[in-house]
């Protein structure tokens, strides 16, 4: 039976080539530290997104509130009793805009629209709006608003001044 000898060019090159080299462990390094910041770029651009989403829903709930506003008091709607600034409503008024509180005097839709103005500056800042009632009842309620993310880097929607427009019939 004849011995088989190692191969002796084999184990010599094999020994050479146990470990990592710095190069590679350089490339690796480089290789994840671009994939974290691709992440660190994607939990960002997901928190702008969210944070214009939340906009966008205060304002379509303000104007839901309001809508319900007028349905439950249809006639001072009808009556123009709402309307913001009295008129068509394409010129939008802002919270800052109200002279003075209410008083016990004023109308209650007068109440109702300088509290609902009220909420809109606290919900939504820098916001103004318009509400246009007719006689049958068609009413356009507008709001002005800017998005909460105030960096236009990221979209060319944030930052921007938008108008909320809805219509409804009572």
């Amino acid at each position: 039976m004849p011995i088989v000898q190692p191969n002796t060019s084999s184990l010599a090159s094999y020994s050479s080539q146990r470990g990592f080299n710095i190069v590679e462990v350089l490339v690796a390094t480089l290789v994840a530290s671009i994939g974290m910041l691709g992440i660190a770029s994607l939990q960002i651009n997901s928190v702008n997104t969210a944070s214009v989403s939340y906009t966008h829903t205060q304002a379509m709930s303000s104007l839901q509130q309001m809508v319900d506003l007028l349905r439950a008091d249809s006639s001072a709607a009808k009556a123009g009793n709402y309307n913001l600034p009295s008129g068509n409503g394409t010129t939008l008024v802002s919270f800052a805009d109200m002279t003075a509180t209410p008083s016990s005097t004023d109308s209650i839709a007068t109440q109702k629209t300088y509290y609902w103005l009220k909420n809109l500056e606290a919900s939504l800042p820098n916001s103004s709006a318009g509400i246009a009632c007719d006689t049958e009842g068609m009413c356009a309620l507008r709001i002005r608003f800017q998005n909460a993310d105030r960096k236009k880097s990221v979209s060319s929607m944030n930052g921007a001044t938008l108008i909320q427009t809805v219509s409804v019939q009572l």
